[in-house]
């Protein structure tokens, strides 16, 4: 099982919404069905030209021996900064200041 997070403009996660709850699905649902109603045995035929190039790509992905611990961004450390060390967790007291009572 994959996941899959998808990015939607407040319209289009409306739309989504009320298109599957007048087909009476959840969007979860009405996705797949999108899916599975969509790609057809064809597309996935080894000779179709989509199945062709990504099988391409994914050969020449796995013939590359790519190493992502061997990319310069992978390795690369934070930043330089003068934000205190807890700022993750105690953003709240560093926007409003001490206390709970200025939130």
């Amino acid at each position: 099982m994959k996941t899959l997070t998808l990015k939607l403009s407040e319209e289009e996660h409306r739309m989504l919404k009320v298109v599957s709850a007048l087909k009476g699905l959840t969007i979860k649902s009405f996705i797949l069905s999108l899916v599975k109603n969509t790609i057809t045995e064809e597309d996935l035929a080894k000779d179709s030209p989509i199945a062709s190039q990504v099988n391409n790509w994914l050969k020449k992905l796995e013939e590359s021996n790519f190493d992502v611990t061997r990319d310069p961004i992978y390795n690369m450390e934070g930043f330089d900064s003068d934000a205190p060390a807890d700022l993750s967790i105690n953003h709240d007291k560093y926007i409003y200041g001490k206390g709970s009572e200025n939130v």
